[in-house]
């Protein structure tokens, strides 16, 4: 009998602020070799044998801010060999905070913040609303209804 099937291998888009991130995804060998090329350069991965492999956190060089096309290859026994190809976004910036428009005791408390972040309001009495900055930038949380002007 020959072997004339290639694994199938796969790796998902990741946004990340770690530098060094660990990666994994999915092979359907488990006994293939998996091979995680990142900008030209290979990484041996782990096949852990149950449908996933792994690329241990820190294997990596420190990766610079923006995309990185990275390549995994699982080859089987055979020498047969497939690949995927993912991009995985290193953003180790800070957002700048987000800006806080005027409040009053009746409108909503709303702002401005990078697009997509997570915004928290304190209120004076100890509760907090979460939002998320629309892509736009702009967020809105109800008044709860005790602010004073200002």
């Amino acid at each position: 009998v020959v072997d004339a099937v290639a694994p199938t291998v796969a790796l998902d888009d990741v946004l990340t602020n770690d530098s060094t991130p660990a990666l994994t995804g999915t092979v359907n060998d488990p006994t293939a070799t998996v091979v995680v090329n990142v900008d030209g350069t290979d990484y041996p991965a782990v096949n852990n044998g149950d449908g996933t492999w792994t690329l241990a956190d820190n294997t990596l060089p420190a990766l610079t801010d923006g995309p990185h096309t990275i390549t995994v290859t699982a080859t089987d026994a055979a020498g047969n060999a497939g690949t995927d190809t993912a991009v995985v976004t290193i953003d180790t910036t800070a957002p700048n905070a987000p800006v806080l428009d005027p409040i009053n005791a009746t409108d909503p408390v709303s702002g401005t913040a990078e697009a997509g972040s997570t915004v928290t309001v304190s209120f004076p009495d100890g509760t907090t609303a979460t939002v998320v900055a629309g892509t736009d930038g702009t967020w809105s949380v109800p008044n709860p209804g005790n602010l004073v002007d200002g």
